[in-house]
């Protein structure tokens, strides 16, 4: 919602983004609509230098098919609520044989941004289909929107490695992904660690891994208490915020 516009987004095989316009709330009507492929699952409102802007994280998607591609963000310009216009998108991958998605397209506490720099600090998850160690991250990426120019991908922090990922053996639960920032120095907190990054100058400053001692494979019990990287759902611990 924005006053008296409100923004709405349906899914089938495109993404119509509908501007409701509420002034009579006895009458409300569809403004505008803005039809692109894929969706988007949160939807954030950010004025930059008079205009009104709208940031959206969900998924691309084919446009025969409707199947999901990959992680992307999108940016319309809405000050105009009759004429909404596409200013930039990003994604993150769009191959049918990987993954890419957002904790933020379901729990929109996990989405940062710093409205006066533009930096979104988005928590990111992608498995790939092969053995690439490139394939893998589970942590956050880090980018700046400059609406006059697009969306540029700054830094990633990854959270455990491919190999981790892949063959360790974890604790049945982890925490959401939340990020705090403290003069110019990010946490990053997200499932089984935390890691300090300066945003500046883009360089880590610090972890730490903070679940007890993991089981080892061959070890007395790991068959019971090991499992995988990835939790289901409703295995993640939701702290208070």
């Amino acid at each position: 919602f924005a006053n008296d516009h409100a923004f709405v987004v349906t899914f089938q095989i495109t993404d119509p983004l509908y501007v409701l316009n509420l002034t009579d709330p006895l009458n409300p009507f569809v403004a505008s609509e803005f039809k692109i492929t894929g969706y988007g699952r949160y939807l954030h409102p950010w004025s930059h230098n008079g205009s009104k802007l709208l940031v959206t994280i969900g998924q691309e998607a084919d446009n025969v098919t409707g199947f999901d591609l990959g992680l992307a963000m999108t940016v319309f310009n809405v000050t105009d609520f009759e004429n909404v216009e596409l200013l930039h998108r990003h994604i993150v991958e769009d191959s049918v044989d990987s993954y890419s998605g957002s904790e933020v397209e379901h729990d929109h506490k996990a989405f940062r941004m710093l409205r006066g720099s533009g930096t979104v600090l988005l928590p990111v998850t992608k498995r790939g289909g092969g053995d690439d160690d490139n394939e893998d991250l589970d942590g956050f990426s880090v980018f700046r929107i400059v609406p006059e120019d697009g969306i540029e991908h700054l830094f990633d922090v990854s959270m455990a490695d491919t190999e981790e990922i892949r063959t360790g053996c974890w604790p049945k639960v982890g925490m959401p992904s939340r990020v705090m920032v403290f003069g110019g120095n990010a946490t990053f907190v997200k499932r089984h660690g935390m890691q300090s990054w300066d945003l500046d100058m883009e360089e880590f400053r610090w972890g730490r891994r903070l679940d007890r001692e993991r089981i080892k494979p061959g070890m007395a019990g790991a068959k019971k208490h090991c499992h995988w990287y990835w939790p289901m759902m409703d295995d993640v611990v939701r702290t208070a915020d």
